[in-house]
């Protein structure tokens, strides 16, 4: 497993330890930091812990399809860009934009139970030329991206000094440029560090708002979205189903704790559900989704929704 260590966050201008307890903290304002991740040699899995801040912010107006309006002419969505519903019935869903004009938003799929009036943010996305190491990562490389479906897709690193350039490129299969593929926030990924151990420095702003990611019927890497490490399995993956498995792994993926799903209610625990280990005599709820590595969820065989929680919660 990568490690990493808080290097900068800050809130209302003071810096924010970790909280004893996995609860949300109340800030007045959103967070912006940076956090250092130290990646070894060899496999490791990552997760984005920040997002960038929000270009825009406001309500919708009206909808139509995968159009949407809002209440701005000026909005520069020239970098991959994506829309977070932060409130109403569509809550935590994520959708990139294809494209900006007049006041209106044309995203790439429409996003079910959006309704006008509803709030959203829109904000560029993390991509891999935002993931960036010191020492620069050795050519070959790479990254792997695993869909929900089973799909996977991966990209090479060529180092600047290969190519003879200031700095190096990501790639893909057809050895084109890729720098602007996307992170999705929550969204994990196998980095396959082809050289010596290299440090990561990631920043953004912290979540303040759910985000919902799909997961199954394959396995799925998700995130927390938590660079304290303050989240945990029960209240990233309480949605899942029973049959659900959360692994979360250690260093070098060779070794993993493994969380099994049983649902709450026929154990009279309340809704959703609740994880025990293999011998089924203990409740893990309390396991926490370290920082910059995310869980493997296994829904068992069906295709669900998970909600990450916000780390943050603002206080108006």
């Amino acid at each position: 497993m990568s490690s990493s260590r808080p290097f900068l966050i800050l809130a209302a201008g003071a810096a924010l330890a970790a909280p004893l307890a996995a609860e949300p903290i109340t800030v007045s304002t959103v967070p912006m930091g940076g956090m250092v991740v130290e990646v070894p040699s060899g496999l490791q899995m990552l997760s984005m812990d920040f997002q960038k801040p929000a270009v825009f912010q406001g309500p919708v107006g009206t909808i139509s399809g995968s159009s949407v309006v809002i209440s701005t002419e000026e909005l520069n969505v020239s970098a991959p860009s994506y829309v977070q519903v932060l409130d109403g019935d569509a809550l935590g869903t994520v959708v990139s934009v294809s494209s900006f004009s007049n006041g209106v938003l044309q995203l790439e799929t429409p996003i079910v139970d959006l309704a006008e009036g509803d709030s959203i943010a829109v904000r560029p996305h993390i991509t891999l030329s935002d993931f960036s190491t010191t020492p620069e990562l050795s050519t070959n490389s790479s990254i792997t991206f695993y869909g929900s479906s089973g799909t996977f897709e991966t990209f090479t690193f060529f180092s600047g000094d290969f190519l003879g350039l200031p700095e190096g490129v990501w790639a893909d299969s057809n050895f084109e440029d890729a720098g602007n593929a996307v992170i999705f926030p929550g969204e994990g990924f196998v980095l396959n560090n082809s050289g010596s151990p290299v440090t990561a420095l990631v920043s953004g702003v912290v979540s303040t708002s759910p985000v919902k990611i799909s997961v199954g019927p394959s396995f799925t890497l998700v995130g927390a979205l938590n660079p304290l490490g303050s989240s945990t399995i029960g209240q990233v993956f309480s949605n899942l189903t029973e049959g659900a498995i959360v692994d979360i792994y250690g260093a070098g993926l060779t070794s993993s704790d493994s969380y099994f799903a049983l649902d709450a209610a026929t154990l009279g625990l309340g809704q959703g559900v609740v994880f025990t280990d293999s011998q089924f005599e203990e409740l893990f709820d309390h396991v926490l989704v370290p920082a910059s590595t995310p869980a493997v969820v296994t829904p068992g065989g069906v295709q669900r929704v998970v909600s990450i929680p916000a780390s943050y919660i603002p206080s108006n």
